[in-house]
């Protein structure tokens, strides 16, 4: 959830900060002084840093609130810390790995649904530190409020005459019930980018907890990351019978072929089998005379 959290403060904060840069970099020309430009980055990044410090003043409390009434472990809680606080800093792992999580794009309202944001990036990010964090890719399932979904069917079915209550809003949810997919069936499908240590279980029960009080479901369908080849004695004890079988197997076949190829090799004639034929034929042929 932290992950979630700080992802989106991230987004936003570069999106406000990059007009800020274009701004104050540029002079009346168009062209920009690089010493003016060292500057400004120098004021971005603090600036940055400064939002993301007093954002984590706020969210702290109900972040840490929500990992202890969850049951992920404490190394996953430590290892989530741990990244919010990496990007507070912008080192550069903790920041692939918000760039791997999912990102909402365009055509929301024509009903794409899908985040899926950068599977490989994640799973090859690791923090460069004597107790590494290893990115663990986690695909989230988010169901929409049943409120915004019979919104959705009544649009469908009475379009600008419907009645709901999120119809006649002013906010963003008004827009929602136009998007053009089967209420029912609408799931937004998100890509996090989260530490190796958390379970699915784990990032399940956070996702619990941080909507018990919202009419909203979230999902875990998987989590993936790069695990080390080991095998245990079972696999062992299975592959060594499977190799001592086909030793066998091979030598059993080699056996045969080379006693087959002595049967049917023709056998070589010996002198002394025909030097004693010719002695008998002649001795026959005396008697006969």
């Amino acid at each position: 959830m932290k992950t979630s959290i700080s992802f989106v403060t991230f987004i936003s904060c570069a999106i406000l900060l990059s007009v800020h840069f274009g701004v104050c970099i540029a002079d009346e020309t168009g062209t920009a002084d690089q010493d003016e430009v060292e500057k400004t980055i120098e004021e971005v990044e603090s600036n940055f840093k400064t939002f993301i410090d007093d954002l984590s003043k706020r969210l702290m409390p109900v972040a840490v609130g929500i990992g202890i009434r969850s049951e992920a472990s404490l190394k996953c809680l430590f290892d989530l810390a741990k990244i919010f606080m990496s990007v507070k800093n912008l080192e550069a792992w903790a920041i692939r790995m918000m760039d791997a999580t999912g990102k909402p794009s365009g055509g929301l309202m024509e009903g794409t649904s899908t985040a899926l944001g950068d599977y490989d990036e994640c799973l090859d990010t690791v923090s460069p530190s004597k107790y590494p964090i290893f990115g663990e890719y986690c695909l989230l399932e988010v169901k929409p409020p049943g409120s915004i979904v019979q919104a959705m069917k009544d649009y469908q079915v009475y379009k600008e005459n419907t009645n709901h209550t999120i119809a006649n809003t002013k906010s963003f949810l008004g827009f929602l019930q136009k998007v053009r997919s089967n209420p029912d069936h609408v799931i937004f499908r998100l890509g996090v980018c989260v530490p190796s240590s958390c379970s699915t279980k784990g990032i399940q029960s956070m996702m619990d907890r941080a909507t018990e009080e919202i009419d909203i479901s979230i999902n875990v369908a998987h989590c993936d990351y790069k695990k080390d080849f080991h095998l245990d004695s079972h696999q062992t004890l299975v592959i060594t019978f499977i190799v001592i079988f086909a030793i066998f197997v091979a030598l059993g076949t080699v056996i045969s072929i080379i006693c087959n190829n002595k049967e049917t090799s023709p056998v070589p004639s010996s002198p002394v089998l025909e030097n004693s034929s010719k002695v008998l034929e002649a001795n026959v042929a005396n008697v006969t005379i």
